[in-house]
Formats: C-alpha cells, sequence, structure tokens
C-alpha cells in the first residue's frame, strides 16, 4: 500500500549549512519517501567550503540565504530535526502533531575547519539521512505485507 504523502521534513540549524546538507542528502537519497527543507534561526555565513564538499559527492547547491524558520514551514511539517544544540535550545514550540528530533552535529564552517574535518561532516550527515530513509522503507515495506 504504501504512504498516503510523502513525509515534509524541515531540516533546521543555528545559522550553518549543516541544514542543507541534510535537505540535500534527503532529497537525493530519500525522493520516493519525503521531501526536505532546510531552514535556519538566523543568517549565517555564505558556506563556501561546503558548496566545494556536496559538489565532490555530486550535489549542487549555491550560496543564497537559506530561508528562517517560520510558522509556514512549521505547519508544513510533519518532522522538525534540529541539527545543531543553538537550534535545538531555540527551536520555537511546535504545532500538534509534528515532531521533532535531533541530530547533533558540529558546524561545519569549512573556513574554520579543514576540508577532511568538513567532509567527516559531510559523511555522518549522510550517514544519519541514510538511517533515516532506511527506516521509511522498512515502514513502506511492513505495511505492504
Amino acid at each position: 500500500m504504501g504512504y498516503k504523502r510523502k513525509a515534509h521534513i524541515v531540516f533546521l540549524s543555528a545559522a550553518n549549512r549543516l541544514s542543507l546538507i541534510a535537505e540535500q542528502f534527503a532529497n537525493s537519497l530519500g525522493s520516493q519517501w519525503l521531501v526536505g527543507r532546510a531552514a535556519v534561526l538566523a543568517a549565517g555565513s555564505n558556506g563556501t567550503g561546503v558548496i566545494q564538499i556536496m559538489a565532490e559527492v555530486g550535489l549542487s547547491i549555491n550560496d543564497e540565504p537559506l530561508p528562517l524558520l517560520d510558522a509556514t514551514l512549521l505547519q508544513w511539517a510533519d518532522l522538525v530535526v534540529t541539527m545543531d544544540n543553538e537550534a535545538r535550545a531555540a527551536c520555537p514550540p511546535l504545532p500538534t502533531g509534528v515532531q521533532l528530533r535531533h541530530y547533533p552535529f558540529a558546524d561545519p564552517d569549512c573556513a574554520q575547519l579543514t576540508l577532511a574535518e568538513c567532509r567527516q561532516i559531510r559523511d555522518q550527515v549522510r550517514a544519519r539521512i541514510e538511517g533515516m530513509v532506511g527506516g521509511m522503507k522498512l515502514l513502506q515495506n511492513a505495511s505492504a505485507e
């Protein structure tokens, strides 16, 4: 039978590009089961290094500012995933029925980290998203039986 519709997931970071990394992996790896959107609590760095490390895995992102979290995005969401401790602490109350998960990662400000460190964070985010998508696949398979 499968899902009635794709899950709507907001990836939230304080002011960095973690949410964009998660959105890109979610939409490329799990597009059959979910729609991911990135959001931030405050405008942050441009993420030039993040653009480079994502290009290395075949995902193209740009330097545009990420959308700020707002009530409309929260109403759209089924799940909000906070990507760093600051986002978790400052996350506003969620509408009824919206779930919250916390995936704590270090800030991938590649201007302050080595590229190897940025790649490690990218790969950790990818592994977490692969786990999320794998869980959705299992649920779909179980509902089909």
